[in-house]
């Protein structure tokens, strides 16, 4: 639908139930949402490029083409 979507961890040692919280996170919404890899894989991304790394680091992690609207 054109949103930019994406997961992050609220009060990580208060309200999860794991040591690893941001995997539980996904993992329930995986389950809530009945998400696919792709759906999966879409957030990460998301969370990639929202994030406040600089962009050497992003398109380490993503590819040259991580600004890339079309991809």
């Amino acid at each position: 639908m054109g949103l930019n979507v994406s997961l992050s961890t609220d009060d990580p040692l208060i309200m999860h139930l794991t040591d690893e919280p941001l995997t539980e996170e996904y993992h329930i919404a995986q389950k809530v949402w009945n998400l696919n890899n792709v759906d999966i894989s879409e957030l990460c991304r998301n969370s990639c490029i929202q994030s406040c790394f600089e962009n050497v680091l992003k398109k380490h992690w993503l590819g040259k083409d991580f600004d890339n609207e079309e991809i």
